[in-house]
């Protein structure tokens, strides 16, 4: 695999991934250690609460956002940030139709390797130190509705079916 992006990603012209009715996306860098990821988002498009263990900012870029960061509430516009701890419930609302750059800390492989987003199923990723990378990938949990996104130390988010 791969593990970084090209020097230049020409926004212009990189294809943009959709994630659903009014939502796609453009990663526009990253390495093992950081990633950059353009969001369009059409008005009235929510990404569920949901938590990972990355660090995460923000940043604004044209329309209108409320973020719910840990049960606060905050509304952004063109020009704001905001810094999400690690394993912080997070989500948001948009307002108005516009576009949000979020940059992870490391890398969010699961966004390289295709899996759903948490943000689109409202999952909790949990902590789980000690558990061997290559074990997580084949590990089942039952009694479980939906899949469960386990992260650990590793830089890779696992997905149980």
């Amino acid at each position: 695999m791969q593990r970084s992006s090209k020097t230049r990603i020409p926004g212009r012209t990189n294809e943009w991934e959709d994630l659903g009715p009014g939502l796609s996306r453009q990663i526009l860098g990253w390495d093992n250690q950081i990633m950059m990821v353009k969001v369009k988002f059409e008005k009235g498009v929510k990404a569920s609460q949901h938590s990972h263990f990355h660090t995460q900012t923000s940043f604004c870029h044209s329309g209108k956002f409320e973020f719910t960061i840990d049960g606060e509430t905050h509304v952004v516009e063109p020009g704001d940030g905001l810094y999400i701890a690690p394993n912080l419930m997070h989500g948001a609302v948009c307002l108005e139709a516009g576009v949000v750059l979020d940059v992870f800390s490391p890398v969010r492989e699961d966004f390289l390797d295709g899996s759903q987003p948490s943000y689109l199923a409202g999952e909790k990723c949990v902590p789980v130190p000690g558990i061997w990378h290559f074990f997580a990938k084949f590990a089942t949990v039952k009694g479980h509705e939906q899949p469960i996104s386990i992260s650990s130390p590793f830089p890779s988010t696992y997905r149980f079916h």
